[in-house]
């Protein structure tokens, strides 16, 4: 896609890169600087993933930090291919916690790019969104985590 490929392994050290490289601070990241790099990444060829497949998600859940928090997450989800065959799948998350505010507790959903014609188009749809433009312009994150691991 872009002249680098990485493998499943490789992709969460190369998140971080990019995003140290953009001087993003996850300390300090907004939504807005955080996505741009996404979207960047997302465009990386994976060894052994043929399909791009992307998930944003976003409502008030009790994991990751043991308490309700609103929480918006950037998924790449790897569904590993062995000759052809499935062998297993990971996701590497990139997710904002917020504190649940009256205007974000009720908004709850889900997107994955498959159901959209092109990345772009995808993109475009997950930035038309409240979760999206609500918790990139209005809240402060009280965290930013970047994770992978398996499904």
């Amino acid at each position: 896609m872009n002249g680098v490929t990485l493998t499943v392994a490789q992709t969460e050290n190369h998140l971080l890169r990019l995003l140290e490289r953009a001087g993003i601070d996850l300390k300090t990241a907004t939504v807005p600087q955080v996505w741009d790099v996404f979207k960047e990444f997302a465009h990386i060829d994976v060894i052994d993933c043929p399909e791009l497949e992307l998930l944003v998600e976003w409502g008030v859940y009790d994991f990751h930090l043991g308490r309700d928090t609103f929480q918006l997450g950037f998924v790449r989800q790897f569904s590993l291919e062995e000759d052809g065959e499935y062998a297993g799948m990971e996701q590497l998350h990139c997710i904002f916690f917020f504190e649940p505010a009256p205007e974000l507790a009720p908004i709850r959903g889900n997107m994955w790019s498959f159901n959209y014609p092109d990345a772009a188009s995808f993109f475009a749809e997950v930035e038309a969104r409240d979760a999206f433009k609500l918790a990139g312009t209005m809240y402060t994150p009280i965290e930013v985590r970047v994770m992978q691991g398996a499904v």
